[in-house]
C-alpha cells in the first residue's frame, strides 16, 4: 500500500513539475528547455517508471512487498526533493493541511488539490488503520485512489489498474532491468575506474616533463588525446548521475574532470547532451543535428546556407578530417558558454577553464621550444578530436532523424534512433560503453559497466514487441553514417 501510494504521488508530482517547467519562463524561454533540467527530468522519468513497476508487482509476496516499499519511498523522497529544486527552492505546495474526517474518525490524508482522484470499490471490507491507501497518479502512471468508504482498503484487495498508454512497454521493460541489479550503482568499479584514469593521466605528464625537447613527445600527444577522451568519457557518466546518487559531489567531480582536466565546460556540456537525450535525431530539437556545420538530412540541405551548404557537398569526405577541429570547438564552446548569462556557476566553470588553458599553455611552452610546442598541440587537440568524434559518431548518424510532433512513445523513440556497436572488451573500454547506445538511452543513469548485461534483455525484449533494433560492428557503423551523410548532401551536389 505505501509502496503503491509513493509512486502514484511520485509520478503526480513528475507530471506537475514537468507542466511547470513548460510555462515558467527565463531568459525568454521555458525552463524545461534548459538542457539541465530536461536531463534531470528525464532521469526522475526513469525512476518513477521503476518505482510504478515495483508497486505492481508488490502485492505477489511480502518480500516483493518489502522491497518495493524501500524501492518506492526512496523515489518519492527523490522525487519531491527535486521538485522542489526544479520550482525554484520556493516548494509552492500542491496539498492542503490534513483534515479529520468526523464521520468516522480517520484523518484523510492531504489531497493533490488539482487532481480529481478516482474512486476504487473493494471486495472485502476490513477496518485499517487511521492513514488510508492514497495513489496519485497520471495517466500512463499507477493511477488510483479512495474507496468510497474508507476502512474497505486492505492489503489484501488493493488492486492497482493495468498499465494504460504507451509508457506500460517501458515499464515492464524497467522491471527486468531492475530485477537483474542493472540500475545499482557500482562504487567499486568508478573506484577503480576513476584511480586508473588518473594515474595513468598524471603519468602522461610525468613522461611529457622528463622527455623535454624530444621528438617522442608527440607519442606523448597522442597519448593525452586518448586519456583526454577518457576523461570526457567520465564526465558524461558523471552527468548523468551514474557514480554519485547526490547533485553536489556529481557536480563537484564533473567540473573537475570537465573544466580542470580536459578544458570543456561541464555545465554547457550536460545542457547540450540533456536536450539530445530528450530528443534524439530530431531535427528541430536534438542540438547534435543542428545543419551549422553539416546538413543530416536532405531538407536541412536544401534550407541550407553558408558554410553548411558549401560544405554540404562532400562531407561524407570531409567528416573524419573535419573532427580534428572537434577538440578546439568543444574548448571555444566552453568559452562561449561562461561569457553568457545563464550558466549554472558560471564563474566557478570560467575559473577553472582559465586555470586549465593556463596551466596547459605554460607547460607546453616552457618545457618545449615553440615549434615543437605547436606540433604538439595541433597532433594533441587533432586526434582528441577526432577520438571524441569517433565515439559518438556511430551511435546516431545514420540512423533515422525526427521532425515535428512523432506519435512514438519513449521506448520505441530512442531505441529506433540509436544504434549499437558490437566489440569486446578494447571496444567497451575505448568508447567507454556508448557502443551500447540504445541501453543507454533507455537507461541513462545506468553504471556503463552494467550496459553490456543489459543489452541480451533489451535486444530480447524489442524482439517480442517487434521494435527495430540495429547492432553493428565499428566498421558498419562508420559506413552507415558516412553513406548517410553523403546521400543527405545530395541536393547541393545536384545544384552545383
Amino acid at each position: 500500500m505505501l509502496a503503491a501510494e509513493h509512486a502514484g504521488a511520485a509520478s503526480r508530482a513528475l507530471e506537475l513539475t514537468a507542466q511547470y517547467t513548460r510555462h515558467r519562463l527565463q531568459f525568454g524561454r521555458p525552463i524545461g528547455s534548459f538542457q539541465a533540467l530536461e536531463h534531470r527530468m528525464a532521469d526522475l522519468h526513469v525512476l518513477v517508471e521503476t518505482a510504478r513497476s515495483d508497486a505492481y508487482v508488490a502485492p505477489g509476496s511480502p518480500r516483493l512487498a518489502a522491497v518495493a516499499k524501500v524501492h518506492c519511498s526512496e523515489v518519492f523522497a527523490e522525487v519531491a526533493a527535486e521538485m522542489i529544486q526544479l520550482r525554484g527552492g520556493s516548494a509552492p505546495s500542491p496539498w492542503t493541511f490534513p483534515r479529520t474526517d468526523t464521520s468516522n474518525g480517520h484523518t484523510r490524508p492531504p489531497r493533490f488539490s488539482t487532481h480529481p482522484i478516482t474512486t476504487f470499490r473493494a471486495s472485502t471490507p476490513r477496518r485499517v488503520g487511521p492513514s488510508p491507501v492514497r495513489v496519485l497518479g497520471s495517466a500512463g502512471f499507477c493511477s488510483a485512489g479512495f474507496p468510497e468508504k474508507l476502512d474497505e482498503v486492505t492489503p489484501d484487495n488493493l488492486v492497482l489498474p493495468a498499465a494504460a498508454g504507451p509508457g506500460s512497454d517501458f515499464a515492464r521493460l524497467s522491471r527486468r532491468i531492475t530485477d537483474a541489479g542493472l540500475l545499482a550503482r557500482r562504487p567499486g568499479y568508478y573506484t577503480a575506474r576513476i584511480a586508473v584514469v588518473t594515474t595513468l593521466f598524471a603519468g602522461g605528464w610525468v613522461a611529457f616533463a622528463l622527455l623535454g625537447d624530444s621528438w617522442w613527445q608527440l607519442a606523448v600527444a597522442a597519448f593525452q588525446a586518448f586519456m583526454f577522451g577518457q576523461i570526457a568519457l567520465l564526465s558524461h557518466d558523471l552527468a548523468h548521475r551514474q557514480v554519485f546518487r547526490r547533485r553536489r559531489p556529481t557536480e563537484a567531480a564533473g567540473l573537475l574532470a570537465g573544466n580542470l582536466g580536459v578544458g570543456m565546460s561541464y555545465g554547457w556540456w550536460m545542457d547540450k547532451h540533456t536536450r539530445h537525450h530528450a530528443n534524439p535525431n530530431h531535427e528541430e530539437l536534438d542540438p547534435d543535428v543542428d545543419p551549422d556545420i553539416l546538413v543530416w538530412s536532405q531538407d536541412q540541405a536544401r534550407a541550407s546556407r553558408g558554410v553548411p551548404r558549401f560544405i554540404g557537398r562532400h562531407q561524407a569526405f570531409l567528416f573524419f578530417p573535419l573532427l580534428t577541429l572537434e577538440g578546439l570547438n568543444l574548448h571555444w564552446s566552453g568559452i562561449r558558454a561562461v561569457a553568457r548569462p545563464g550558466l549554472r556557476r558560471r564563474r566557478l566553470e570560467a575559473a577553472l577553464l582559465a586555470l586549465h588553458f593556463a596551466a596547459y599553455l605554460t607547460a607546453l611552452f616552457v618545457v618545449l621550444p615553440p615549434s615543437l610546442a605547436l606540433l604538439f598541440f595541433a597532433v594533441h587537440q587533432g586526434l582528441w578530436g577526432v577520438y571524441m568524434g569517433s565515439i559518438f559518431a556511430p551511435n546516431h548518424k545514420g540512423m533515422p532523424t525526427l521532425t515535428g510532433r512523432p506519435q512514438l512513445d519513449f521506448l520505441r523513440k530512442q531505441v529506433r534512433t540509436s544504434r549499437n556497436v558490437r566489440g569486446g572488451a578494447i571496444v567497451d573500454v575505448a568508447l567507454g560503453g556508448l557502443n551500447y547506445q540504445i541501453e543507454h538511452h533507455l537507461f541513462p543513469s545506468m553504471p556503463s559497466v552494467h550496459l553490456r548485461r543489459a543489452q541480451p534483455i533489451v535486444q530480447g525484449y524489442c524482439a517480442e514487441l517487434g521494435i527495430p533494433y540495429l547492432q553493428t560492428s565499428l566498421v558498419e557503423s562508420y559506413r552507415q553514417a558516412l553513406t548517410h551523410l553523403h546521400e543527405a548532401g545530395a541536393p547541393l551536389r545536384k545544384r552545383s
